[in-house]
């Protein structure tokens, strides 16, 4: 009967311990004292701390929204309804008869979640203070979900051609935008597979490029791609189930995150043990690269209409250039300035326009623009467009 009490014993001393670890957790958290400070999905309204319930992959591009569709996103650092329109784009509607913009300069928005306005209200995103400083109306078929090159020119080509439109501004983002239709990156990633009826080897559905010859590319499906109108991807390992049931219930989970990230910079600045982040700006692959600008080129020629193409640095892009890095250096950039002597596009690089507080341009719980990203990058643009008219 002594190891009934031992049991017992240890029993309540882990209940109480944890108790005081939640509790504890639960005050650094609200107090913002941790590196990370997102309330459980517990203890959110709508028990949803990501983006996949408004989203579908059963376009030819494979990332999309649902037509017609309002959803409340929640995090800690944001709350924020988002509605599509009655082609599944994130903007009013498209239908030019009840347009009270007809009579406006109308432009066409191709991006990823950046151009979309991830966790940031409508009317505060960077396309509608556009509208307002350029005094034109802009259709964004900016969207989410691992979409790069390959789908800017699916999606112009399939669906944003069929609207009148005077000009195109391009969102191209470095960050990922190298690596969103680079097969190989995501099978060796593991993040191509999902757990979809019980079935592990089911692929996510996505157009990737493969070579075709020395300097063409080819875009090909997955065989066991698969459709579908809700995301649920999930990691079938016990680790990723622990992990994801402790993050979606428990405040502590900010204290054991916090300290893996300390772990990993004190490791990273003082050992060398630790890769550095990733930038896209300085650490994609020659053949990434290649690809990206290839179908960049391939968009911007076929367009025949005023482009403007503007790059999104990340905060590691900041700190690299802060420490002397050359972009100059870099192929894609070299081919951007290419072609905006060939075509007579805008190439515009937000890098260029550093504000003196880089962590205010994005989501402290997210990584997307903030309000102030947002706002801070129209302006960019607005600027730099105005100048290209004059």
């Amino acid at each position: 009967m002594r190891w009934i009490k031992y049991l017992k014993s240890t029993f309540i001393f882990l209940l109480v311990f944890f108790g005081a670890l939640e509790l504890f957790s639960l005050v650094l958290t609200k107090n913002r004292l941790l590196l990370f400070n997102d309330a459980p999905a517990l203890y959110l309204k709508n028990r949803v701390n990501d983006d996949e319930n408004w989203r579908t992959e059963k376009s030819e591009w494979g990332a999309w929204h649902k037509y017609n569709h309002s959803f409340l996103h929640e995090k800690s650092c944001f709350n924020v309804i988002y509605k599509t329109n009655e082609v599944g784009a994130r903007d009013d509607s498209f239908n030019l008869t009840n347009n009270e913009n007809i009579n406006k300069s109308r432009y066409v928005l191709l991006g990823d979640s950046f151009a979309e306005g991830v966790g940031v209200e409508k009317s505060k995103i960077s396309e509608s203070i556009l509208e307002k400083l350029l005094n034109m109306d802009i259709l964004n078929f900016g969207v989410g979900g691992s979409v790069g090159p390959v789908q800017y020119e699916m999606i112009y080509n399939s669906l944003a051609r069929k609207y009148p439109h005077d000009g195109v501004i391009i969102y191209f983002l470095p960050s990922n935008d190298f690596t969103d239709n680079d097969y190989q990156y995501w099978v060796e990633s593991g993040a191509s597979y999902f757990k979809y009826s019980g079935n592990k080897n089911v692929e996510r559905y996505r157009p990737y490029y493969r070579k075709n010859g020395s300097d063409g590319y080819d875009i090909f499906y997955p065989n066991n791609g698969l459709k579908r109108d809700q995301w649920d991807y999930v990691d079938p390992s016990l680790g990723f189930f622990l992990k994801r049931f402790v993050v979606d219930n428990f405040w502590f989970s900010n204290v054991l995150l916090t300290i893996k990230q300390v772990v990993k910079s004190d490791l990273k600045f003082n050992s060398g043990l630790v890769k550095r982040e990733y930038s896209g700006y300085f650490d994609a692959t020659a053949d990434q690269q290649k690809a990206a600008i290839y179908f960049m080129r391939r968009l911007v020629k076929s367009i025949n209409k005023p482009v403007t193409l503007v790059v999104i640095p990340r905060g590691e892009d900041f700190i690299r250039l802060s420490n002397g890095e050359k972009k100059e250096n870099q192929f894609w950039y070299k081919e951007f300035i290419k072609l905006e002597k060939e075509s007579g596009m805008k190439f515009i690089d937000l890098a260029s326009y550093k504000p003196n507080n880089v962590n205010s341009l994005f989501l402290n719980c997210d990584g997307h623009w903030s309000e102030f990203g947002n706002e801070w990058a129209a302006n960019q643009i607005a600027s730099s467009m105005r100048a290209k008219s004059n």
